[in-house]
């Protein structure tokens, strides 16, 4: 999933590293995927480019990690237990 970056505005560089960044926390929390070491490389330097740019914009730690896990939750299935059928069920109901 190695992507080059296409554009030197800090803001679309934020988006896009943002984009990647989910896509591998849904494939590692979600789906409990493994990254390959070329991707795991990949997020780590996203990663720090991605914290660098957002401090730069005066966001917190928390603020920019939050924008990462955001609604994964909601696709998280869980193992299928009771505990975690009913957990689901009650963050789908409105």
């Amino acid at each position: 999933m190695n992507r080059t970056a296409v554009s030197n505005d800090p803001r679309e560089l934020m988006a896009e590293h943002l984009d990647v960044l989910r896509d591998y926390a849904k494939r590692v929390v979600v789906s409990s995927d493994v990254l390959a070491v070329s991707e795991e490389e990949d997020k780590n330097q996203r990663m720090g480019e991605y914290l660098a740019i957002g401090e730069s914009f005066d966001l917190t730690y928390s603020e920019m990690v939050g924008q990462i896990f955001k609604g994964l939750h909601k696709a998280q299935k869980g193992c299928g237990c009771p505990t975690c059928r009913s957990r689901a069920s009650r963050l789908e109901q409105p």
